[in-house]
């Protein structure tokens, strides 16, 4: 599953940075034309479709890990097991590499940690406020809780993505997946 949501963010970022580019060899104008105004709409449909697909790739990503390191006896704590169920994200991926035998791990004020934490927030936004985002003569609206939606952070949430798995990987000892290379 990891897999799959890491191709759809990749396909989403890539749209994105499609529309946006579109968007911005536009000639510019007082009132937002109808194809600027479509355009963005792409643009931060595309980018939302990233970022939760980031973040929730991220999330299946590391239960497999736990998961595998449990059938290996790395992990054999059912207390610990059922404490990881109940960790946000960030905290979870923060904790991985040392609840997964390593003496190193992420700095929680660094990349790639610091990008992870500005990429779930934006996630959280778009999963827990639920507002749409509208058209509305000639102009349109985005609540503030979407303004970071965009091309720009879609991209990060894609590279801070491969940033994360790469580093634990390296943090244990084992082999980037194929698939985010």
């Amino acid at each position: 599953m990891d897999e799959l949501l890491y191709e759809s963010a990749k396909s989403s970022v890539n749209q994105a940075n499609l529309a946006n580019q579109k968007r911005n060899v536009l000639p510019p104008s007082a009132i937002p034309t109808t194809a600027q105004l479509s355009l963005l709409r792409e643009e931060i449909e595309h980018s939302a479709v990233a970022i939760v697909s980031t973040v929730t790739c991220l999330d299946t990503y590391l239960n497999s890990v736990f998961e595998d390191n449990v059938f290996e006896d790395k992990i054999t704590s059912n207390d610990l097991l059922d404490s990881l169920k109940s960790m946000g994200p960030v905290q979870k991926w923060y904790n991985a590499p040392s609840l997964l035998g390593s003496s190193t791990g992420f700095n929680f004020d660094s990349s790639p940690m610091s990008d992870f934490r500005t990429i779930v927030k934006y996630r959280h936004k778009l999963i827990i406020h639920r507002q749409d985002i509208y058209i509305k003569q000639n102009s349109i609206h985005i609540v503030p809780e979407y303004e970071h939606i965009n091309a720009a952070n879609a991209s990060l949430a894609l590279k801070t993505s491969q940033s994360m798995i790469s580093s634990l990987c390296r943090f244990i000892g084992t082999s980037v997946p194929g698939w985010v290379i």
